[in-house]
């Protein structure tokens, strides 16, 4: 497996920043489906750092994926959200086929759902043509991707303070 340097991990670290940033910036200019994959992607580039850094514990929680050779930063969004489930970093609270909609009633590893919803709908155009898991979520109404953007940003502000808490548990002694 191809490790992260430190400076790869420090970069996307630093690029989670750059991408909310470019997230927020499409949203003001009402570019919904931009700011739905960027503020998305921001996640992702979160969750490879955190997991790439926390390799031996999750492996000794048994939260690492069985039979993969590959690493993290060539997983799956929907993988790298499982493991920080497994890892009891994003805790769910709901059954695991619950909607993404309803997810948001749950704790965040629920609700998180729904950010991985308007993420894949805004990157698969089947997806969105058919509706998804999200019905109704129409990136060209902007008073209904206003309200869903705010929501993506606290979704992803809360799953940021939860992998803040990982990375400085592990300065602890």
């Amino acid at each position: 497996m191809t490790g992260l340097s430190h400076d790869q991990v420090r970069r996307l670290v630093d690029l989670t920043g750059v991408l909310r940033r470019e997230a927020d910036a499409c949203a003001k200019a009402r570019h919904w489906r931009a700011a739905a994959m960027l503020i998305a992607q921001s996640v992702e580039a979160g969750l490879v750092a955190t997991v790439w850094s926390c390799q031996p514990e999750l492996r000794a929680l048994h939260a690492w994926p069985k039979r993969t050779e590959t690493p993290p930063q060539q997983w799956p969004f929907g993988t790298l959200l499982a493991v920080a489930r497994s890892a009891g970093w994003l805790t769910q609270s709901l059954p695991v086929d619950t909607s993404p909609i309803d997810g948001l009633s749950g704790d965040i590893g629920d609700a998180v759902s729904f950010l991985q919803e308007a993420r894949n709908l805004a990157v698969h155009p089947g997806r969105a043509v058919i509706g998804g898991r999200v019905p109704g979520l129409d990136f060209g109404d902007d008073r209904l991707m206003a309200q869903t953007y705010r929501l993506l940003q606290g979704l992803s502000g809360a799953l940021f303070e939860k992998l803040t808490d990982v990375i400085d548990a592990l300065a602890e002694p």
